[in-house]
């Protein structure tokens, strides 16, 4: 979440939005919110539904394996503490960047707890695309200009 927190302005610049989408109950979703700095929308879905939507991963050996030790040690001494468990604690995270039409241009599912996704292909990606939906919708000078020229 850290790092995506400090993408956050890049994302929006693109013209997309950081969502969050937790298994708990709201007012654990307005602890986190605090905890972390988030001040995006947060979602709660304790059905998991949408994490299954997803194809993110659950398991009790996705959340305690060597792996999962590995990246809360590094966690830990890059500045980052675990707080309480919130909502289901076999269920992995993941980073999706989906499109008003649904189209996935991104998809990460954590293999286990502590994985952290690719963000700065992910900023690539919504950069990519924010550029040319603002050339398909007309959003920019470029556009126009485009329009002005002879067929």
């Amino acid at each position: 979440m850290a790092q995506l927190r400090l993408a956050q302005k890049r994302i929006q610049d693109a013209g997309a939005e950081v969502v969050v989408v937790g298994n708990g109950r709201p007012e654990q979703a307005r602890e986190f919110a605090t905890a972390v700095g988030f001040d995006g929308p947060i979602y709660c879905d304790k059905s998991l539904e949408a994490y299954k939507e997803a194809g993110l991963k659950r398991g009790v050996f996705r959340t305690f394996n060597p792996k999962s030790v590995i990246n809360a040690v590094r966690a830990f001494f890059g500045g980052n503490r675990q707080g309480r468990t919130q909502g289901d604690p076999w269920q992995q995270g993941g980073l999706l960047f989906i499109t008003p039409d649904f189209q996935v241009h991104f998809h990460h599912a954590d293999g286990v707890a502590g994985e952290r996704p690719d963000v700065p292909r992910l900023l690539d990606i919504v950069e990519e695309v924010g550029a040319r939906r603002r050339l398909t919708l007309g959003d920019n000078d470029t556009t126009a200009k485009l329009r002005k020229l002879p067929a």
